[in-house]
């Protein structure tokens, strides 16, 4: 919970897409489907991670996904080019 002058807000936060597995998957020709199956992870698990929802799966996730993509987890999951910048309302001055 965030607070803003006198009043208190409960702020729901979006998911933010993974963008660089997008990019990587569709430059691949692959499907989301195809892509799980190659991991041998649940296409709901991986469609979750490049949709968001799961911002940082277990790092043993990370790296399987990093390496069939050829590059570092950091690469993957923690570049700044990899999520979309999410913002919170200003405060209002009191």
């Amino acid at each position: 919970m965030f607070t803003f002058g006198e009043k208190s807000e409960v702020i729901k936060l979006q998911p933010v897409p993974n963008k660089k597995m997008k990019k990587l998957r569709e430059e691949m020709g692959l499907t989301q489907a195809e892509v799980a199956t190659k991991l041998e992870m649940p296409l709901s698990s991986y469609a979750m991670i490049e949709a968001g929802y799961r911002r940082n799966p277990r790092r043993e996730v990370q790296k399987k996904i990093a390496n069939f993509y050829s590059c570092t987890v950091d690469e993957l999951f923690f570049d700044d080019d990899v999520h979309e910048t999410r913002t919170l309302p200003e405060a209002k001055a009191g």
